[in-house]
C-alpha cells in the first residue's frame, strides 16, 4: 500500500469506519481466531508471532494519523500475543511446540 492510499484510508471517515468494522479486520477476526490464553486458534506460536508483526504498520500508522485509540483493544490484544510465549516457556527457557513450530524456540523475557 503505497503514501496516497493510507493518507486516503485515514482521511476518510467512512472508509476508515468501514475497515475496522469488517468481519476480517483485526477486531472481527481475532475473537474468532484467539484463544482467551492468547494462542491462536490452531496453537501455532509462529502465527501469534507472524499476526503482531503484520498488525504493526496498521496500529503505528493509526497512531500517526490519530486513530490509535480506537485500536486500543487491538492492540492489547496484539501485545498479549507477543508475551503468550514469555508465559508459555519453560524454566529454562524453552518454548513448547503445540503444534507446526519448528526446532525448540527460546523465548526470553
Amino acid at each position: 500500500m503505497c503514501v496516497a492510499q493510507v493518507a486516503l484510508l485515514f482521511d476518510d471517515e467512512a472508509m476508515w469506519r468501514e475497515a475496522i468494522a469488517a468481519p476480517t479486520a483485526c477486531g472481527g477476526r481475532w475473537p474468532r481466531g484467539i484463544t482467551s490464553d492468547y494462542l491462536w486458534w490452531e496453537q501455532s506460536l509462529g502465527y501469534n508471532n507472524y499476526v503482531v508483526w503484520r498488525c504493526f504498520p496498521l496500529f503505528s500508522t493509526a497512531g500517526v494519523y490519530g486513530h490509535a485509540a480506537e485500536l486500543d483493544q487491538e492492540m492489547g490484544v496484539a501485545e498479549n500475543l507477543m508475551l503468550s510465549l514469555v508465559y508459555l516457556r519453560f524454566p529454562n527457557g524453552l518454548v513448547p511446540n503445540p503444534a507446526d513450530s519448528s526446532g525448540c524456540p527460546r523465548a526470553e523475557p
